[in-house]
């Protein structure tokens, strides 16, 4: 009994450092895979729009977009009250943009976007830390009365002329 805890705690940890589904499926298969997820956890309506096939990426590029789409989701099911998100990929001059926009509250009183990395709330912090490494930005927006909407762009220089799904 031990042992079996043990090794379901230790498959636990390594599909948290790198889902598997990213390596099983690709990046977009992933991504529609975690929305599907997510949508049947929280009851939020998510939309995806998103090209059929992307250039190429790096496993750490995947890795950093997929945990940064997994942050974007839970931000908003903890701290929004939305009722539906949008979610976008594109991909055009050489940069791969992925953006969640909410319905939500926007932004708690006297937190901007400039602000919004405070102690406690490592979620941004550590999606800038990870899209940065890449070359990439993270951007957080808060249109009065429309939201929160979050843009991680990441360069696609290096990544080659294979497509995946």
């Amino acid at each position: 009994s031990l042992v079996d805890t043990g090794i379901r705690g230790i498959r636990s940890v390594v599909h948290s450092l790198r889902p598997s589904r990213l390596d099983d499926l690709g990046l977009l298969p992933a991504l529609r895979s975690l929305i599907t997820e997510f949508t049947e956890r929280s009851g939020l309506a998510v939309t995806l729009e998103a090209p059929g096939t992307v250039a190429a990426l790096s496993k750490d590029a995947e890795l950093a977009l997929f945990r940064a789409l997994q942050e974007a989701l839970s931000n908003v099911a903890r701290h929004a009250e939305a009722k539906s998100i949008a979610v976008s990929i594109r991909q055009d001059r050489g940069t791969l943009t992925l953006t969640v926009q909410d319905d939500g509250r926007g932004l708690p009183e006297g937190i901007t976007p400039a602000t919004i990395e405070r102690p406690g709330h490592m979620g941004i912090t550590g999606m800038r830390e990870r899209i940065g490494a890449l070359g990439g930005t993270v951007t957080v927006e808060a249109p009065a009365g429309d939201g929160v909407r979050i843009r991680v762009a990441v360069p696609l220089a290096g990544a080659g002329s294979t497509t995946k799904e």
